[in-house]
């Protein structure tokens, strides 16, 4: 049986990894067979601990998601 995930339309919480960036633009992460694994090890936890999680911190409750449960729902962003 294949598993169902939720929908992005379906989470409380939603952002793309570019929005939290100070850039404001999509990121993808290259990796090739010729790619620097410990720069891009850097680099990813660069952007986890300055961006992401910064952002995941303001979200520790219940109560701190729903509001922007109602936000989304409306079309709008936190």
């Amino acid at each position: 049986m294949t598993p169902t995930f939720p929908k992005e339309y379906e989470c409380a919480i939603r952002e793309r990894i570019g929005g939290l960036l100070t850039i404001k633009e999509d990121k993808w992460y290259c990796i090739t067979s010729g790619t620097d694994v410990l720069k891009l090890w850097s680099e990813i936890e660069h952007d986890l601990t300055e961006s992401i999680m910064p952002f995941f911190i303001r979200y520790n409750t219940a109560s701190d998601v729903i509001p922007n449960q109602f936000i989304y729902r409306k079309g709008g962003k936190p």
